[in-house]
């Protein structure tokens, strides 16, 4: 009896040893696709936000007194927002100024701080996806530039000239990113849209903040669904 229980353990032992190595194997190939890459990109924006207990009432306030007047969700609160800063010193600056003449108003801050490549398609198109957030970001930066331009004088030639070009850039990535990231492609020709529909009439500082408020917020947005 204990001849064939050795026996039967020669028997095995191989067989047993080629399927633990098997599955090592299976696990080593696939094991990139468990793996969660992370890309830090670093992208906040610096909204200056009033209370309010009417959002359409803080909404209208604000747009009166020059500001972009978008609502925005805030931990589940709706908020006013009367602009956005990508340089956070612009923001606390404007804000100080704000409150020494007894305005209730705060700055909060959202981004995209990381981006996390899950499947394999995110890894293959890496390159594609860090691309897409970066030239929106420097979008956003030209249309924020724009705004401080035009509070300092910018005549209405010069700035439709500028946005012109802005609305082309984005014309081009919404074409560009249709089938691989068609979010970010809509959010681009929402983007192209507002400012075309701006280009029709006289700029004003304000329609621009409340363009750059909305594209960045859902800029955040797209950027959340490659959180962890």
């Amino acid at each position: 009896m204990s001849t064939d229980f050795f026996k039967k353990k020669k028997i095995w032992m191989p067989i047993i040893f080629g399927v633990i190595i098997f599955a090592m194997l299976v696990l080593f190939a696939i094991s990139p696709l468990f793996q969660v890459k992370k890309i830090y990109v670093g992208y906040k924006f610096h909204y200056l936000i009033i209370p309010t207990e009417n959002v359409e009432v803080g909404v209208f306030n604000a747009q009166l007194d020059g500001g972009a007047g978008y609502t925005l969700n805030v931990n589940g609160k709706a908020c006013v927002a009367l602009s956005v800063y990508t340089d956070e010193q612009d923001g606390q600056n404007v804000c100080a100024s704000l409150q020494s003449t007894g305005e209730q108003c705060e700055l909060i801050t959202l981004g995209v701080d990381a981006l996390y490549l899950k499947s394999r398609a995110e890894k293959r198109n890496e390159r594609e996806l860090v691309g897409a957030f970066q030239t929106f970001y420097n979008c956003l930066n030209i249309l924020e530039q724009e705004i401080f331009r035009l509070d300092k004088g910018a005549t209405q030639e010069s700035s439709k000239r500028i946005l012109s070009k802005l609305k082309a850039q984005l014309t081009f990535l919404e074409k560009q990113y249709s089938s691989s990231f068609a979010k970010y492609a809509a959010l681009c020709a929402e983007m192209a849209g507002c400012i075309s529909e701006i280009l029709k009439k006289e700029i004003y500082a304000k329609d621009l903040r409340g363009v750059l408020c909305e594209a960045s917020y859902e800029f955040v947005a797209i950027g959340a669904e490659f959180s962890l």
